[in-house]
């Protein structure tokens, strides 16, 4: 059975001609395929119902795959975890950081306690676990006086930094970021990605990043993959497909992104 993922490799996430139906419906995700490498950011772009969250539902084992491999750290993520122990092993592989925090976290609970919980049901030992929860929330920015409070005593972006702690519990080799940011305003949004930048730089973690916002790719990802009808379209490192978009539908996204002097583009 695979491992977390050991120093020499460089691709965490290959996904391999991924298909998903769901029943007689139409296909959600047709014939995707991109790599996610290490301690790099992979964004995955397009309009609602491109795609986008059912491939990180997959990677994350919350829906299966019709058809194709999603693998994370050597493993195929399309095949249902067999037992407790291959779902205990996948989340030292890969975890999920929601896009609102505040459905996954208790309200009744206080973050110490959430992050301590976290830390137990990845097996970190119990002597450990109060260190580990004060270096989780120094690693997103928050103090030890945080860990006593519940999630409605917290901001927007304190509970999302609450998920990306709780997220890193287990010292995952990727992260999948679904629409993490898109729920915060503009100067939230930056205090979270600079958080996740400075995260990438210190423990090389990869990250998947959900999204249908391109300003928000240009700050946080090195590569994309725009998706149309759960189509790839267009895939490259940010600069080329950004900077000089080949398809239609990339140049339309584009022209639709807010910026200095902008004006709408009409359908």
């Amino acid at each position: 059975m695979s491992e977390p993922c050991t120093p020499t490799d460089d691709v965490v996430v290959e996904v391999e001609h991924l298909v998903k139906c769901y029943g007689t419906g139409p296909v959600v995700v047709d014939d995707v395929s991109f790599q996610v490498r290490r301690g790099r950011t992979t964004a995955l772009v397009g309009e609602s119902g491109a795609g986008k969250s059912t491939i990180g539902a997959i990677l994350s084992g919350l829906a299966s795959a019709t058809s194709g491999r999603a693998v994370v750290c050597g493993e195929d993520r399309s095949v249902a975890a067999r037992s407790a122990r291959d779902r205990s092993r996948r989340g030292r592989q890969l975890q999920l950081v929601p896009q609102d925090p505040y459905t996954t976290l208790d309200p009744t609970q206080r973050v110490g306690a959430a992050l301590l919980e976290a830390a137990a049901l990845r097996g970190v030992p119990r002597d450990q676990r109060p260190a580990r929860v004060a270096e989780l929330l120094d690693l997103v920015g928050l103090g030890e006086a945080h860990a006593d409070l519940v999630p409605r005593s917290l901001s927007g972006g304190q509970r999302q930094r609450v998920a990306i702690a709780r997220a890193l519990a287990t010292r995952p080799e990727v992260l999948v970021l679904d629409e993490a940011v898109s729920a915060l305003d503009v100067s939230v949004q930056a205090q979270v990605l600079n958080v996740l930048n400075r995260l990438q730089r210190d423990l090389g973690t990869a990250y998947l990043f959900v999204t249908h916002d391109l300003g928000v790719v240009r700050q946080i990802a090195h590569d994309v993959v725009v998706l149309r009808a759960g189509q790839v379209v267009e895939a490259g490192t940010v600069d080329a497909v950004l900077g000089d978009p080949q398809h239609e539908y990339t140049q339309l996204l584009l022209a639709s992104t807010p910026r200095p002097g902008w004006v709408p583009v009409a359908r």
